[in-house]
């Protein structure tokens, strides 16, 4: 019976630990954003940055702003 009782309670943590990773890993709890939230203009040029230092092989970028094309590279 205390078997039974280890294990559940080992479950039990395990869940609860991996929720809270996901949530965690979710929400974005340990980064940094890189611009200011809502500054598309300011995105799109980080991004671009990004592309073009580390992978300027074959990529596609499409920036949606309120469900809407705001701009492609």
């Amino acid at each position: 019976m205390r078997i039974i009782i280890v294990t559940l309670v080992c479950l039990v943590a395990i869940s609860a630990w991996s929720l809270l990773a996901v949530y965690a890993a979710f929400y974005g709890w340990w980064m940094n954003p890189v611009v200011e939230q809502g500054n598309t203009k300011e995105f799109y040029a980080w991004a671009i940055r990004e592309i073009e230092t580390g992978n300027p092989g074959n990529t596609a970028f499409v920036l949606l702003h309120n469900g809407e094309v705001a701009k492609q590279y």
